[in-house]
């Protein structure tokens, strides 16, 4: 049984499925639960500035991603995606998320993004106002 609550997660966010996410069995295909987790967080970093996906100095690759899958979403349904910064680098971020259905947890999974400068595509060093924001979502889970 999977122990994961929504008090491990600092920013917590509403997301709708989309009828477009259907598989043949008429539930949302777990592939696009990847995508929940990226928009969320993506939507984060837009918002606080960290990102400006057309014309900001850096970029974040998603270098590794997991998610564990517990039970199957059908559409229309609005959930929760929370999620927290477990590990914060010079140059890399490692995120836990969450997937909520109401308060039952359907899916966790964990990203790793590494910054980068947007010309170039070489490691970017995180600035003093992203590793400020960080520390405010970070959990230590030792």
């Amino acid at each position: 049984m999977n122990k994961v609550t929504k008090k491990k997660f600092k920013v917590i966010v509403d997301i709708d499925s989309r009828l477009s996410d259907l598989n043949v069995n008429q539930h949302v295909n777990f592939l696009h639960f990847y995508s929940y987790f990226d928009s969320a967080l993506n939507n984060f970093l837009i918002k606080k500035k960290i990102i400006d996906l057309s014309k900001g100095d850096i970029l974040d690759l998603v270098v590794e991603n997991k998610c564990n899958f517990y039970e199957p979403v059908c559409f229309p349904c609005t959930l929760k995606v929370g999620f927290s910064a477990t590990k914060i680098g010079n140059t890399s971020v490692t995120y836990i998320l969450g997937l909520f259905k109401k308060n039952n947890i359907i899916a966790s999974g964990h990203i790793v993004h590494v910054y980068v400068d947007r010309k170039y595509y070489t490691p970017k060093k995180i600035g003093k106002k992203f590793r400020s924001i960080l520390k405010t979502i970070f959990v230590d889970l030792s």
